[in-house]
């Protein structure tokens, strides 16, 4: 794909003017092939007043690359399957909100976490696909992204060791970013740097958090579960 020349030339594109975190979402979203009336919906129920109008999106939509779908041929029978389950879960889920199909950047990488983790739910399967896809298309680094997946913080013990080693770590661990802090029920962080969902939280001061976090226990808000489509 070559959105990435949008992103890096964002001042002068249509949107250039929206928070880091709504351009990208709605660029995620009509990359995906979710229609600007749709992704307006979307993005409305998401950010409110932040969002972009319909005009907004459909100048943005116009300046995208094709749209490269993945089909049931681009892989083999059981890389197949796994997107084939993530996206009969997005279709029933989102019924209505999005088309269901998957660009075949992130159909690979549906494939690959799914490999990885069978077990791993398929919306947070889609959310962590969404990470690597989108780091891969505009040319950025998954270092933490990597990092999460090795401590596979979605189980119980793997979430506490990766608090720890956050903790202890200071600056040594990148860290990962707000979408998949989320997934792990960490929203003291995801809050603190909503404005880049898919960039990676400042080590530093995740440390500060997670530190925190064992003084005082983990955060009692109910774990928010699928993905942000």
């Amino acid at each position: 794909m070559e959105s990435s020349r949008i992103v890096q030339k964002r001042s002068t594109f249509p949107g250039s003017r929206l928070r880091p975190a709504v351009y990208r979402e709605a660029v995620r979203l009509l990359e995906e092939g979710t229609g600007p009336t749709e992704a307006e919906r979307v993005l409305r129920e998401e950010y409110d007043l932040n969002a972009p109008g319909r005009g907004t999106l459909q100048a943005m939509k116009a300046g995208l690359p094709p749209f490269d779908r993945w089909t049931v041929s681009d892989g083999s029978p059981e890389e197949a399957r796994a997107v084939l389950a993530t996206l009969r879960w997005r279709t029933i889920t989102f019924r209505g909100w999005s088309r269901p199909r998957y660009e075949r950047t992130k159909a690979r990488w549906i494939a690959r976490i799914s490999a990885l983790d069978p077990d791993l739910p398929m919306g947070d399967v889609s959310r962590v696909a969404d990470c690597y896809a989108w780091r891969e298309s505009h040319k950025e680094d998954v270092e933490d992204l990597d990092v999460f997946l090795a401590f596979r913080p979605w189980t119980v013990e793997g979430r506490r060791d990766y608090i720890a080693a956050l903790a202890e770590s200071n600056t040594k661990i990148a860290g990962a970013p707000p979408v998949l802090l989320q997934l792990i029920n960490f929203p003291t962080a995801y809050f603190a740097w909503a404005g880049d969902i898919y960039g990676p939280v400042p080590a530093k001061a995740l440390a500060e958090h997670a530190r925190a976090e064992l003084k005082d226990g983990p955060a009692t808000s109910e774990n928010q579960e699928g993905e942000s489509e």
